[in-house]
């Protein structure tokens, strides 16, 4: 819910998705946005029903595992040549019990098919986040 308002000033309607209930009651409430319960595992979306994806420090707490079932329900859910961004930490390093580091290229191979690429990177408590972008195939 951190950028939902931003993402809900585009004129889109913004779905949020948080796999634990008590958080997502905290979840605030506007006008052009939802939340849902899901996982990584399973979005409660439609095949082909989402113009764009944003995901913001979120596969740095799957394991690798999970992560590829993230990276196929986001395919599956996203229209063709809809966008996806990612912004996730990837600073050098193996990062906590609770948080992984992955390089940028680990995103860029995980979403090769969307050209995921690296567009910017900056630094925040001397730890490097990265946003990637990228398109599904049409």
């Amino acid at each position: 819910g951190r950028f939902s308002d931003v993402l809900a000033g585009t004129d889109r309607h913004v779905i949020g998705l948080e796999p634990v209930a008590e958080l997502l009651a905290l979840a605030p409430r506007l006008s052009r946005s939802s939340f849902l319960q899901g996982s990584s595992a399973w979005l409660p979306l439609r095949d082909r029903s989402v113009d764009a994806a944003f995901c913001c420090l979120i596969f740095g707490a799957l394991g690798d595992r999970e992560i590829e079932c993230a990276a196929n329900e986001i395919r599956r859910v996203l229209k063709p040549g809809g966008e996806i961004v990612i912004v996730e930490n990837t600073t050098q390093g193996s990062g906590s019990a609770h948080y992984g580091f992955r390089p940028s290229r680990t995103y860029e191979r995980l979403f090769g098919n969307e050209r995921l690429r690296t567009i910017d990177s900056y630094l925040d408590l001397d730890e490097t986040i990265s946003v990637l972008a990228g398109r599904a195939p049409t």
